[in-house]
């Protein structure tokens, strides 16, 4: 009986540690998701504002400076 449960006990963990690499896995690919789609965000934040003032000033120095 004693080879019987530990049989028993190893298919377990068995079962248990391919799920625990399966839910590992899915972490990993749903991280790199969110970190692509934030920075997807970002990148159209920064495309779809209008320039800075600070670039008009930067041409007026230039001319006063040329």
């Amino acid at each position: 009986m004693e080879k019987k449960k530990s049989e028993f006990f190893l298919e377990n963990v068995a079962e248990m540690s391919e799920l625990a690499g399966v839910l590992a896995s899915n972490a990993v690919f749903a991280g790199k998701k969110i970190i692509r789609y934030v920075n997807d965000l970002t990148i159209v934040d920064t495309t779809l504002k209008p320039p800075a003032e600070s670039g008009e000033n930067g041409s007026e120095t230039n001319t006063k400076t040329g």
